[in-house]
């Protein structure tokens, strides 16, 4: 924790387990995430998302992950609204997943393949965005992780920085994922 401190530092994210531990680290100036907590992949996409947001100087992120059995793109986090359901495909966010290309766009009312439908639904006004794919370990895309309305504009040197948080939530779902499914097949297993 100091050292992360003394290299620069502004935020600390500690996951720990040991209540001694943790204390610790939250009179330090830390996050502190208990690991048994059952809601831990959902607060690590929150401060992942607000990563994002910080590092490019936005006024909002979203963290969207495709389901594959609904057809939708649905968000997981989004700064200033409620969840957020869209088709597949649909807008700069399902062009990015479409795609597996980031995207990138200062004048989304001259885009043609910016929807305005969540705007008006929630009254904000997205005026620029930044779009990078969620992808896994083994490189498939699981969503997006975009970024809304960067004063003066997002610019290509942002990608990298977005890509640096949508790593962490890609890791942090994927985690949740494979936990799920070996929770399900210990079930399973007990059954028989």
């Amino acid at each position: 924790l100091r050292s992360a401190m003394l290299l620069g530092a502004e935020h600390v994210i500690a996951i720990d387990s040991v209540p001694e531990r943790m204390d610790l680290a939250a009179r330090a100036g830390a996050t502190v995430i208990d690991m048994h907590d059952e809601w831990i992949y959902e607060r690590l996409l929150e401060l992942t998302a607000g990563l994002a947001r910080d590092l490019v100087s936005a006024d909002r992120c979203s963290i969207w992950l495709s389901d594959p059995v609904s057809g939708e793109l649905s968000t997981r986090v989004a700064h200033g609204v409620g969840q957020i359901r869209i088709p597949s495909g649909q807008g700069l966010v399902g062009t990015c997943v479409r795609t597996g290309e980031a995207v990138l766009v200062n004048d989304t009312a001259a885009d043609a393949r910016f929807s305005a439908a969540i705007d008006k639904g929630s009254g904000y006004r997205t005026e620029s965005l930044l779009t990078v794919p969620l992808r896994t370990s083994r490189g498939e895309v699981i969503g997006a992780c975009q970024v809304l309305n960067k004063p003066g504009g997002f610019e290509p040197r942002d990608v990298d920085l977005v890509w640096l948080a949508a790593s962490y939530s890609a890791t942090a779902i994927e985690t949740q994922r494979a936990q799920q499914e070996a929770e399900l097949a210990r079930k399973r297993q007990s059954e028989l």
